[in-house]
């Protein structure tokens, strides 16, 4: 079982980190950029989607066996990379379904944080991360949906504030896991050491 953990943990550890990443510079994008064209702002979104889609399906098939949630990764990710194409090929949409594509990719990736954290047993800070998580994807998610003509400006920065907690959130989620990872290693070597030392008696 030991053993299990440890390989998921370095398997996935990374990959968060690459997703963390990812929304961290979208949100930079975003923020920084206020005077940003639609068309820009879609190409940027879309180009976020296709990594974190890539990523969330990489998870999923290195989750098979190792986690119950391992299917709605995949599905999640399939999506967005579904999600990431379309707005490439499709770059000029009008910014009304940008608005309804955006809420919903929230909403969406918000309920799948939630689902992920209740498949966690106990109550460790990567679990209560996760939650957090999850419940401000659905927040502003709604939030793009109910006031989408409160001024561009508004709209940017509310996907740009969630992208950029998220990703540091993200990235928290990942060394947490890393510490993990840390500490299995060292109940290992203790394990191993206690052994040859009775073996030597």
């Amino acid at each position: 079982m030991v053993a299990t953990i440890k390989e998921y943990v370095e398997e996935l550890w990374w990959l968060f980190i690459l997703q963390g990443l990812a929304s961290i510079l979208f949100g930079i994008v975003a923020l920084f950029y206020p005077g940003i064209t639609l068309v820009a702002l879609v190409v940027t979104m879309a180009v976020y989607a296709a990594i974190v889609g890539v990523i969330d399906t990489i998870h999923s098939f290195s989750s098979i066996g190792k986690s119950k949630s391992w299917w709605f990764s995949l599905i999640l990710g399939l999506s967005l990379m579904g999600l990431g194409i379309y707005l490439i090929r499709n770059p000029s949409l009008s910014i009304g379904v940008f608005i309804i594509l955006v809420g919903t990719v929230f909403i969406v990736r918000g309920i799948f944080d939630l689902t992920a954290a209740s498949f966690f047993s106990g109550g460790g800070g990567h679990r209560w991360l996760m939650a957090i998580s999850g419940v401000l994807g659905i927040i502003a998610g709604l939030y793009i949906w109910t006031y989408p003509t409160s001024g561009g400006l508004a709209f940017i920065w509310a996907i740009g504030l969630y992208a950029l907690f998220t990703g540091s959130m993200t990235i928290a989620y990942a060394f947490q896991m890393k510490g993990v990872l840390d500490e299995i290693k060292r109940t290992l070597e203790r394990t191993s050491g206690s052994r040859i030392a009775h073996g030597h008696r």
